[in-house]
């Protein structure tokens, strides 16, 4: 780090500064930084936010104590309605948004990719989801389209 002395010459307009260069250099060190170890596996708690008859689980993370996490499922609790755990259950989605649209711009020319293969035992899996999005209103089916994209499906890392 460089070392400049500074002299302000009109005490009202702190931008009149002089700085007038003189030799030397120090060396500055800042506080150790304690960096969290990304290997380890957040500890998570399921927590039920809805009722005895009707329960809904809600994933926290498990670094609080007993206490807080008490407080914390007693808010989620109380705002569950906030907290859709179910496509049917996103409550304004379609209509407060109204239609998504993604505008294009005028030279873009239409792409059709090939379709990857799909494992035979995410196949299934794939079909409950797009029923569930179809249900809910979030999609719509189509016929034809000029634009197609590959679907990939992206497994859920399991514990341990």
């Amino acid at each position: 780090m460089e070392c400049y002395n500074l002299a302000v010459q009109d005490e009202e307009d702190p931008r009149n500064i002089d700085i007038a260069e003189s030799e030397g250099y120090h060396e500055v060190k800042g506080p150790e930084l304690e960096l969290a170890d990304m290997t380890k596996t957040v500890k998570t708690k399921k927590v039920n936010i809805g009722s005895e008859t009707e329960p809904k689980f809600a994933t926290i993370g498990n670094y609080w104590d007993d206490e807080t996490v008490g407080k914390v499922a007693e808010l989620l609790h109380e705002y569950q309605d906030l907290f859709p755990t179910k496509f049917l259950e996103m409550k304004g989605i379609i209509g407060d948004l109204g239609v998504m649209k993604i505008p294009l711009k005028t030279s873009a020319k239409p792409v059709k990719q090939r379709p990857y293969r799909l494992n035979p035992k995410y196949k299934e899996k794939v079909k409950i989801e797009i029923d569930k999005m179809l249900a809910a209103g979030i999609i719509e089916p189509v016929e034809e389209s000029e634009w197609i994209s590959p679907m990939v499906v992206q497994e859920n890392k399991t514990k341990g």
